[in-house]
């Protein structure tokens, strides 16, 4: 019985954590600085990784493995990136950090 208990108590600590961890960042909201920032920093990144592939494409180097193995990293990173932005747009985060900067106040609600 010991085993069993002391993994039960495990599991129910990980799952008191993990509720924790959630209701601690999903009441923080970050200011619309880095709100702003985040998603211009993303934007660059996935721009430039499809930047690298063109210019792989156009030196030519896109045909040895590496610069296949780097067209595919390039790609990853974009993916990833450019998904950060997706989401932005698809939750409304974009929509409401587009209508408080109009406002003139942070999206936390104090003004800037």
């Amino acid at each position: 019985m010991g085993f069993i208990q002391s993994h039960s108590l495990l599991a129910t600590a990980m799952i008191d954590a993990r509720v924790q961890v959630e209701t601690v960042l999903g009441e923080r909201r970050g200011t619309m600085f880095e709100d702003i920032f985040l998603l211009v920093f993303c934007f660059i990144l996935a721009i430039g990784g499809l930047a690298a592939v063109v210019w792989g494409f156009v030196t030519g180097r896109i045909f040895s493995i590496d610069g296949l193995w780097l067209a595919l990293i390039c790609l990853t990173l974009s993916a990833v990136f450019g998904g950060n932005i997706v989401w932005s747009i698809y939750t409304g985060e974009f929509q409401r950090i587009l209508q408080e900067w109009r406002k003139g106040s942070s999206p936390s609600g104090t003004p800037r």
